[in-house]
């Protein structure tokens, strides 16, 4: 009988290996520089052609490889940071499964050069899929140089999947900025095309974050700092004023390993709940350091997602230390201010103790046998312990009970045959003795003005500004603006880029006077927001951004007349039924359907 079970080819369980771990150019970049870092390098430089996908080039002053080093480099499983079960469970080094060259010689032509200090030859290495490596001597510097060229290029099914050069660009450059972020001690040099990005000189975390970012957000940033026996916990936290509407100012780092953890962004999202709209996302750059036996790196392809032996501890410790912060910037009031020494208190509730989390209430687990108290999830044993009874008289409770009550905001008034009224400030109702019509008014209102600017043919007036608008920006955002510049003029957005700080001189001459620095700033904010997606319309995005921004806010009063004017300029509209946005603008209801939906008590 014919077997079915074979074992793969070489080159086909490495292409299956490239499909987790290289994904894209950024994953190549991010792999070689890693090793670079663990080569205890101090400068490394990089330099991309065509995204990445034509050419990737890491430079770095290493240690570099001998030759016996350098042939086993690029075979699938080997590596210099593993020897055994013991180094598995405590991981200190970016790189360890000996994956990433195997991986990448798989799918691109690839040529290394290494040089160790202590020697006076180096050695340089090609590798060709299903080819045999070659290696010779070579005249290299210390360190060491790879270059990968024409990536996926067997592998077209990948390749096609790849997205437009732009967004690929901007996955290296949010990657380089972390890397530059999380070792504020290594030289990082960035070229894109033969065009210098960035070249950051080794400093402290202040100044590599100045130099990303701007000098402008040092004066919205707050430092954060915490060390217990577990966990050790650094940083910085941005004022309300850098939140955004994304997390791609969110920096999360464990060991200076970048991490991405929902439920601990989670912890610093949650203590700006009644200080941001909640659409939007806090600024931070947060570095954990932990017990290496403590985390498990090994659970994701990339690395990028790791797993805590107590992460209900961390999770607790770090909305501690941000709500601490925030209460000491008088940004939020006593009454959210936790103990950071004392995360769990014990209790007593008729007669019986009980351990509570301070952060959320939540209590752990009742009284058991032998008196403890079990933290069940991981493992944990808590001893009882009277945890700062006599500083904590009892448990404060984070919520307050809000009395709402209905209020119309305008007089029930009779005109063309129908009344009409605002409800909560957000509804507008019109109605007779048979049908009744009820509005959302910034709905409405954001259809009615993106009609009116679609009808302006993909182009918008613009007005000159006697003072220009500054906006500072990161160094990924310089390419966006450069290979958008048509479509923003178009857009009657007209601006010149100095060094990191994108100056406007005419904006679209719909904005009211008053709003133009506010608006603008939401414009390009969002706009470096964008989905990181292929051929997304720049064109449609702001004017999207403009009804948004210009448009009547719930919340907002209205006259009458307003009402009126904002109901008849709706249905002119060619889709008045729902907003550009997909939200439905009015529902109509007559009497019967309304005594079924509303009055069957």
């Amino acid at each position: 009988m014919e077997k079915k079970v074979r074992i793969l080819p070489e080159y086909i369980a490495n292409q299956i290996a490239a499909g987790e771990v290289v994904q894209r150019p950024e994953s190549v970049v991010k792999e070689l520089v890693e090793n670079s870092i663990d080569a205890q390098a101090n400068s490394i430089a990089v330099i991309v052609k065509n995204a990445g996908k034509s050419l990737i080039h890491v430079v770095d002053n290493g240690i570099g490889m001998s030759k016996e080093d350098l042939l086993l480099s690029i075979k699938r499983h080997a590596t210099s940071k593993i020897y055994n079960s013991e180094d598995l469970e405590a991981i200190k080094t970016f790189g360890f499964r000996g994956e990433a060259l195997a991986s990448i010689c798989s799918v691109a032509f690839t040529e290394i050069r290494t040089k160790q200090n202590n020697t006076e030859i180096g050695w340089q290495l090609k590798s060709e899929p299903l080819k045999e490596p070659v290696i010779e001597p070579f005249n290299a510097e210390n360190g060491t140089q790879v270059f990968v060229r024409n990536l996926f290029y067997n592998v077209p099914a990948r390749r096609k999947f790849l997205k437009a050069d732009l967004t690929e660009f901007r996955y290296i450059s949010e990657t380089m900025m972390r890397f530059a972020l999380s070792h504020p001690e290594i030289r990082f040099t960035f070229y894109d095309d033969n065009i210098l990005v960035f070249d950051l000189k080794p400093s402290n975390i202040l100044n590599r974050i100045e130099e990303i970012f701007g000098k402008n957000i040092l004066d919205n940033l707050f430092e954060i700092n915490y060390t217990d026996e577990f966990i050790s916990l650094s940083g910085f936290v941005g004022t309300p004023a850098l939140g955004k509407n994304n997390r791609g100012n969110q920096f999360l780092f464990l060991n200076k390993r970048t991490i991405y953890s929902p439920l601990l962004s989670y912890a610093v999202n949650s203590c700006f709940e009644n200080l941001i709209d909640r659409n939007q996302k806090p600024f931070f750059i947060i570095n954990l350091q932990i017990d290496y036996s403590k985390v498990d790196v090994n659970i994701h392809p990339q690395k990028h997602e790791v797993k805590f032996e107590d992460e209900k501890y961390i999770f607790n410790t770090i909305k501690s230390v941000v709500n601490n912060s925030l209460f000491k910037h008088n940004l939020i009031p006593q009454l959210n201010n936790f103990d950071i020494e004392q995360p769990f208190i014990l209790i007593k509730e008729n007669d019986e103790k009980l351990l509570v989390n301070q952060q959320t209430g939540e209590i752990i687990k009742k009284k058991n046998e032998n008196n403890g108290f079990r933290y069940d999830n991981n493992g944990f044993n808590y001893e009882t312990k009277e945890y700062g009874i006599a500083k904590q008289k009892e448990l404060q409770s984070n919520f307050e009970i809000l009395n709402t009550k209905i209020k119309i905001s305008n007089q029930l008034i009779e005109t063309d045959n129908y009344y009409y009224f605002q409800l909560f400030n957000k509804f507008i109702l019109k109605y007779n003795n048979d049908l009744i019509y009820i509005y959302e008014q910034s709905s409405t209102h954001k259809r009615i003005i993106y009609e009116q600017l679609k009808k302006q043919k993909q182009l918008i007036n613009s007005q000159k500004l006697l003072f220009p608008i500054t906006i500072q920006i990161k160094v990924s955002d310089k390419d966006f603006l450069q290979e958008n510049t048509e479509i923003l003029n178009n857009s009657g957005i007209y601006f010149e880029i100095l060094d990191n700080t994108l100056n406007i001189t005419e904006i679209p001459n719909i904005i009211k006077q008053g709003l133009e620095s506010e608006i603008i700033y939401n414009i390009f904010q969002k706009l470096f927001e964008l989905p990181l997606v292929s051929n997304f319309d720049i064109y449609e995005n702001i004017i999207l951004i403009l009804c948004d921004e210009l448009s009547i806010k719930n919340g907002q009063k209205l006259e009458i007349e307003e009402m009126k004017k904002l109901i008849e300029e709706l249905h002119k509209c060619e889709n008045s039924m729902v907003s550009p946005f997909g939200k439905r603008t009015y529902a109509l209801l007559n009497k019967d359907e309304f005594y079924q939906k509303f009055l069957r008590f």
